[in-house]
């Protein structure tokens, strides 16, 4: 481990106490900390090396802007590991769709909020390539929740910051066969916004229970994309329109994002004006 629990990080001017590790990955492990000088949780996440002009660095730094993406407040190195001081929220949709059922309705506004998010991510230039309900975090400053999409640490450029198109290499992701990576991904090819929002797809078919892709197969996710209505049928039907909306956009090589909102919108009726809601009890539910 990095840090300890308790252990006392001094950067610069900034001090941070550990309060425990939140998990780790293939990428790094991350910890909760507790700012003394603002008060408040952040997330520290380290990576092992110390060149901190690493690609989950620059994605978060071209994508400050935008909202609802984690915000990185610094970089330092520790111990052999860059270390990524953000924001820490309260819980990821993986954990509480454990526990809790998501309607037609609350999964329709998830993924409105969601393909939003990546029209204006990839508005930007950037890629995710990492989209799963344990990448779509709630945070809640105890009077709105909100959702934050995070880990961009395989995340790609598609275009420069004068917004000229650029070559994103293909087969440099570690989880090509993945449950959750899109057709073009499981093969090894180049990855387009379209791979960010047929994974957007699966991560609601993920939130409705409905895994047909658990063996990481190529074989499933080409009949799916050939007869989408074998998968999606009788309460999970709602999908389907969205899903023909974004295999049609994929032949064509167009992406039209305000056509997906609106599938979203007639699929389900939902305020998307409306904010998430909290509940606090035996686990955390969103609403």
């Amino acid at each position: 481990m990095v840090f300890q629990a308790g252990q006392l990080v001094t950067v610069g001017k900034n001090r941070y106490q550990i309060a425990g590790k939140l998990g780790s990955g293939s990428y790094g492990s991350v910890y909760k900390a507790n700012d003394l000088n603002e008060a408040r949780e952040k997330a520290i996440k380290a990576i092992e090396g110390v060149d901190s002009d690493i690609q989950e660095v620059r994605a978060l730094k071209r994508l400050a802007q935008v909202e609802s993406v984690q915000k990185l407040f610094e970089t330092f190195v520790f111990a052999g590991h860059v270390c990524l001081v953000m924001e820490c929220y309260l819980a990821d949709l993986g954990s509480i769709a454990e526990k809790q059922h998501f309607s037609q309705r609350l999964t329709c506004k998830v993924g409105f909020k969601l393909i939003d998010i990546l029209r204006r991510v990839h508005y930007f230039g950037v890629l995710h390539r990492d989209l799963k309900p344990e990448n779509l975090m709630i945070s809640f400053d105890g009077r709105k929740a909100e959702l934050k999409l995070i880990d961009f640490g395989i995340s790609a450029f598609f275009m420069d910051q004068n917004r000229q198109i650029q070559e994103v290499r293909g087969n440099d992701y570690k989880f090509k066969v993945a449950p959750y990576s899109s057709l073009n991904m499981s093969f090894g090819r180049p990855v387009t916004e379209h791979d960010d929002l047929e994974m957007a797809l699966y991560l609601l078919m993920s939130l409705r229970k409905l895994n047909p892709f658990i063996g990481g197969s190529t074989t499933e996710k080409e009949s799916f994309h050939k007869s989408p209505e074998l998968v999606l049928h009788g309460k999970n039907k709602f999908l389907l329109s969205l899903t023909h909306l974004l295999f049609k956009q994929q032949t064509t090589k167009s992406i039209h994002y305000v056509e997906m909102l609106q599938c979203l919108k007639n699929s389900a009726k939902f305020n998307e004006k409306s904010r998430f809601t909290v509940g606090f009890g035996k686990r955390i539910s969103l609403h």
